[in-house]
């Protein structure tokens, strides 16, 4: 498989997240990007978009995985990708953010929030790095497992 390709199929599962990371930037282009409870019909549509590119990776790693190593090392491999680009990041991704760009003063003047959307953004990234790099680990640790 190609350089490129790879690279695509190893962040397609994190789509929904990198667009939740454009939303919890709070900027005011990308404010109703990806809302969890959508409201109105196109922040649906969008949502579901979003949602389907990142299941197709996810069924695309499971697929090369299984074709590569066998069926079982494929459903854990969707197991991990389960955890790891959906699980975590919809429990951990925002408050992590949050955790971060808080401001710690106790004055009503100043901003709930210290961080530009940039820094949100590239906080959020950071998060979804981590992810990524956690999902490579794990993989190459279930590709050399013994299954039979």
């Amino acid at each position: 498989m190609s350089p490129i390709l790879n690279i695509i199929r190893v962040i397609m599962p994190f789509t929904n997240e990198i667009a939740n990371a454009l939303t919890i930037s709070e900027d005011k282009i990308f404010k109703r990007l990806y809302k969890p409870c959508a409201s109105t019909w196109l922040e649906a549509e969008t949502k579901t978009i979003i949602d389907v590119i990142a299941l197709i990776g996810l069924c695309w790693n499971v697929a090369e995985m299984s074709h590569s190593n066998g069926v079982k090392h494929g459903t854990l491999m969707g197991i991990v990708l389960v955890i790891i680009a959906f699980a975590l990041p919809n429990l951990f991704m925002e408050p992590f953010v949050n955790q971060i760009c808080v401001n710690d003063e106790d004055d009503e003047d100043t901003p709930d929030n210290n961080c530009s959307h940039l820094m949100r953004f590239l906080t959020a990234v950071f998060f979804i790095l981590i992810l990524i790099i956690c999902e490579h680990i794990t993989s190459k640790f279930i590709i050399s497992l013994k299954l039979k």
